[in-house]
């Protein structure tokens, strides 16, 4: 797949100039492009999903993150991120699988603070963390509201680097 632009989900939001580095639904650690996300994206009942706005403003701030943050290992925190969430669930129910691994992942109950210290560039970190949640909202159906307060944390601590 070709690399891609995506557009922002809240008009003049960001300038449609602005390329967003886009990545593969296929999950592999070299993935690089994701189909576009719109204003009509939804998730179940509820309504327009502010999840993957979430998840593209995490893309664009690690875009935009220091050289000297360090690029992920598949040693590296992250790096449980950076499979495909549906073979993690198995007969389980999808968001207690989820649930899961973004505590084994992040920590459960971790600030901004915490989540500074693991953040790391590409597919075994950051890139890959977006690509994992995105699948667990696209494919799982996992209602994104559940992640957001973590989401949002996780987007903080982006910026901070």
């Amino acid at each position: 797949m070709s690399p891609s632009t995506l557009r922002p989900i809240i008009p003049g939001l960001l300038s449609n100039k602005l390329p967003i580095p886009a990545i593969q639904l296929n999950l592999q650690p070299s993935s690089n492009s994701l189909p576009a996300v719109s204003s009509t994206d939804t998730v179940g009942q509820a309504g327009p999903c502010d999840t993957l706005n979430i998840i593209n403003r995490i893309r664009m701030a690690a875009s935009r993150l220091k050289p000297s943050v360090p690029e992920a290992t598949a040693l590296d925190t992250l790096a449980c991120f950076s499979g495909d969430p549906t073979l993690e669930v198995g007969d389980n129910d999808p968001w207690e699988a989820v649930n899961r691994t973004l505590h084994d992942g992040l920590g459960y109950g971790a600030t901004v603070e915490d989540l500074v210290k693991i953040i790391r560039r590409g597919p075994y970190g950051i890139l890959g963390f977006t690509n994992w949640v995105e699948s667990c909202i696209r494919i799982l159906k996992i209602d994104g509201a559940l992640m957001e307060g973590r989401l949002q944390r996780v987007l903080e601590a982006v910026k901070q680097l």
